[in-house]
């Protein structure tokens, strides 16, 4: 079986790179210091408090993994500018293995759709 499908019609496209983040990395993960486990998923949408360094562990894997099936990966922090983003990107322990964040389409190539990622509706709103 192919790990990349040559049939998969006429705007099938190869990433030529794929970017991520590592939000321990970023330092996200002390925002967890400030938090108490009963507040963990209404304030952070963690059900537990992570462990870090198995958290980065699995990511450094998980890069890995793209890097040797899909292509060239490059780490967010290397496509900023140097005190534009530091504050954001620590402050949201989340930011990692977020699927259709942005949708780009092969015949849209200077166009993009910004996704709209929410906290699910139901309990956790209403406390």
């Amino acid at each position: 079986m192919e790990r990349w499908p040559t049939n998969a019609g006429e705007n099938n496209t190869r990433p030529s790179v794929v970017v991520v983040h590592n939000p321990v990395k970023a330092g996200a993960f002390r925002k967890f210091d400030k938090v108490e486990d009963n507040h963990l998923e209404s304030e952070l949408l963690f059900r537990s408090r992570p462990d870090p360094a198995l958290y980065s562990e699995h990511h450094d894997l998980f890069v890995q993994a793209i890097a040797e099936h899909i292509g060239p990966v490059v780490c967010l922090t290397e496509l900023l500018e140097t005190g534009d983003f530091e504050d954001a990107l620590a402050g949201n322990p989340n930011q990692v293995f977020t699927r259709d964040s942005l949708v780009t389409l092969p015949w849209m190539a200077d166009g993009f759709f910004v996704r709209a990622l929410n906290r699910p509706s139901g309990e956790l709103n209403q406390r």
